[in-house]
């Protein structure tokens, strides 16, 4: 018997559980620190961390007390360091760690070791650790920091000291169990553990199994008088911190689209199991009333528009006899708050309703994995898309939720959404080529996906398709024995003034209006008259908001075009909108200013900047349709990285950091408009600083496009609102 079990199955045994971060700048070696100390093991090669991994680890200090670390191992890269706080708030301890050969590294950890000091809780138990030993125990030549300087330092500030080897291990175990020892152990009570507790487990994206995570923790009620701040934080941002480690880094992402679609086919068969360990079946979501949505491009504004036109439906003077109670909409990305992902009633989750229902989630999961004994190499969480659907189900019923409308992720046949067996719609929107590596390269690859979402009983509708796709998408209706209907423009719709700009919007609002109708139909609802439209299709339409699409806001003299496309098709469309602004304007012929904020980080980012100038110079007969360029990673802020919500990590961090793709972006532009001023800066901040700066020299409203990616327009509009609000 191992000597954790021995402990902890003694009577009278005493479990305590702590909060433990590790801080540090970028390369000092705290993952490798904690790898060491979770798994004894040393990786030459380990990535950097993006944001935050979560692992536990448990020490045995004597016969009766254990004592279990939850670790939050934090990125020390300059643009991940406005997310610490969250990591360190209500931690009662601390491992600060510097390498010992680079003279600077001491000086930075003081900067963290005072900000602790300062911010973090009061009785914070604080070790100060010099990492990579290894290398100057041959090499004595090689250490920048002596070991007596540190020394003193940490005696005068009241810190632990070791120096430590992540490679050999030199005191790494020591450290963790000085610390063990210097916590408040007095207010543990007697627990006894089960016979075989797990050891930590890694939540890194990059750990065994691809793009999946694992976790243990314990979720029994901790001792009387054992704090609450010594329990996991439940706030909308631990909510956010936990849910990010469930993001797949890019190395894991690259690993999926090199290995083609193989994993397709095991999709639908694993997220049943998800929905089973939460609690629940497939057929429990019946009673949802779900409006499914697959396509390329339009998901989002359709399935907007269909929730506005249904809210007209909802309890309210003019609706004394309400057709429905509560509508659910599921989308993604988000743009700002992940919380947009899951709204009610056309509004996104509060930060309060997101903690509890994120961490219901959460424990169901944890407690089903615990209930099979379930090994530590066998995941206990989804990912983060699989997570959020699974959490979006368990929002809806929890809220009495009478209709959900249903976005799909990537595709339709193996989507994660596609668990829905009775939806009373389904809906395809325009199709392009997108997502190759899963579904395909073809537009009727793509069309088979999308048609995956069509079920025996449920009416679908589609808007006009290239020959091929529509003609792949009847074969299927076909054997689906579906009633496929396709959806021309509406005539009513024409004369509406959408709430959703540009022309293009028009071909979703119509697919909306036959859903929408569709559904109220399916609800033993007499049929609605498809022209001309009721009064509450009409206000539906015109008062949907969709941020970030075709949008337009106005800052003192700057005209601020945004969409969030990332597509082929997409950025054609939305070039074309944005050359009727311009031609709304009359300014095609005068020599006006217009900017370009681009980017695109993860697909392939030249090819969309050349197809956006193409659609402009082909609408606008100009050559030069932007007069500057400004080419920008996604990284929100200068000083402060990323906001949690916004933190991504599925694209190449070298490629960020050394700006690859935005060099290669502002070479592909000068070539073929050499006369445009072209900009390359690191942080979307320093984009709109040197737009906001151009305008200062102009008299008139200059006109500025930003575009390229979603993650691009959800920090900029963060910028926006921040700097506006300042």
């Amino acid at each position: 018997m191992s000597g954790r079990a021995a402990a902890g199955n003694r009577p009278g045994a005493r479990f305590a559980q702590f909060k433990l971060v590790l801080l540090g700048e970028s390369a000092v070696g705290k993952s490798s620190l904690v790898l060491r100390f979770v798994k004894d093991q040393f990786d030459d090669y380990r990535e950097s961390t993006i944001g935050a991994a979560f692992l536990t680890q448990t020490i045995s200090l004597d016969d009766t007390t254990t004592v279990k670390f939850e670790i939050w191992d934090t990125a020390g890269q300059e643009r991940y360091k406005s997310l610490a706080p969250m990591y360190y708030r209500n931690a009662n301890c601390a491992v600060v760690v510097y390498d010992i050969t680079q003279a600077s590294s001491l000086d930075k950890a003081k900067a963290w070791v005072k900000e602790l000091q300062r911010q973090a809780n009061e009785n914070i138990i604080i070790a100060l650790a010099g990492n990579k030993a290894d290398l100057v125990a041959d090499h004595p030549d090689k250490r920048a920091i002596s070991t007596a300087d540190a020394e003193a330092y940490a005696r005068e500030a009241g810190l632990l000291f070791f120096e430590t080897s992540a490679k050999t291990a030199e005191n790494v175990r020591d450290l963790f169990t000085a610390i063990a020892r210097k916590l408040p152990l007095e207010q543990a009570g007697a627990r006894n553990l089960r016979s075989n507790p797990r050891p930590g487990v890694d939540l890194r994206p990059e750990a065994p199994g691809v793009g999946t995570i694992d976790i243990y923790q314990e979720r029994k009620p901790l001792p009387s008088g054992f704090g609450a701040h010594q329990k996991m934080g439940r706030s909308y941002g631990e909510a956010v911190a936990a849910l990010n480690t469930l993001q797949s880094n890019f190395s894991v992402v690259d690993a999926i689209r090199k290995s083609g679609r193989s994993m397709n086919k095991q999709a639908i068969p694993e997220m049943i199991d998800w929905c089973q360990r939460t609690g629940y079946e497939p057929s429990d979501f019946n009673r949802l009333n779900c409006i499914h949505i697959a396509g390329t491009k339009g998901k989002g504004s359709t399935s907007a528009f269909i929730s506005s036109i249904l809210a007209q439906y909802l309890p309210s003077p003019p609706q004394p006899k309400p057709l429905l109670q509560k509508i659910g909409l599921y989308t993604s990305p988000h743009l700002r708050f992940v919380r947009e992902r899951i709204q009610i009633n056309n509004e996104p989750l509060s930060e309060g309703m997101f903690a509890r229902y994120f961490f219901e989630t959460w424990d169901r999961l944890e407690d089903t994995a615990r209930r099979k004994g379930l090994p530590t190499d066998v995941t206990a969480k989804p990912v983060y898309f699989r997570f959020l659907t699974l959490m979006a189900f368990h929002t809806f019923l929890s809220e009495g939720v009478d209709t959900a409308i249903i976005e799909c992720g990537i595709g339709g046949e193996y989507d994660t959404t596609n668990i829905i067996k009775k939806p009373t719609v389904t809906g395809i929107t325009s199709l392009g080529i997108d997502h190759t590596a899963i579904l395909g390269n073809t537009i009727e690859e793509i069309a088979w996906h999308k048609a995956g979402i069509m079920k025996n009983g449920a009416p679908a509708f589609t808007s006009p398709q290239p020959d091929s796709a529509l003609k792949v998408l009847y074969t299927r209706a076909t054997e689906k024995e579906v009633q496929l209907q396709l959806v021309e423009h509406n005539a009513d719709v024409e004369s509406i003034r959408l709430g959703l700009a540009a022309d293009f919007q028009k071909i979703n609002a119509s697919l909306a209006v036959s859903i929408a109708q569709a559904h109220l139909t399916a609800l033993a609802n007499p049929p609605t008259p498809s022209s001309p439209l009721p009064a509450e299709f009409v206000k539906g339409l015109e008062q949907v908001r969709w941020p970030g699409r075709c949008e337009i806001r106005r800052e003192e003299n700057i005209a601020w075009h945004i969409d969030g496309c990332h597509t082929l098709e997409s950025i054609q469309v939305a070039g074309t909108w944005f050359a009727q602004q311009i031609q709304n304007r009359h300014l095609i012929q005068r020599q006006t200013t217009r900017i370009l904020l681009f980017n695109q980080q993860t697909r392939d980012a030249d090819a969309l900047a050349l197809a956006l100038h193409q659609t402009l110079t082909a609408a606008l007969g100009d050559d030069r349709p932007f007069t500057h360029a400004v080419f920008c990673t996604n990284t929100t802020f200068r000083e402060e990285g990323y906001r949690p919500d916004l933190v991504s990590i599925n694209a190449d961090a070298k490629a960020v950091q050394t700006l690859e793709v935005q060099h290669r972006l502002a070479d592909t532009w000068r070539s073929i408009d050499p006369q445009t001023k072209v900009e390359v800066k690191p942080t979307i901040e320093e984009a709109v600083a040197w737009v906001r700066e151009v305008s200062r020299s102009e008299q008139e409203e200059i006109m500025t496009l930003v575009t390229g990616s979603v993650h691009l327009v959800g920090g900029f509009l963060e910028v926006l609102e921040t700097s506006n609000s300042g």
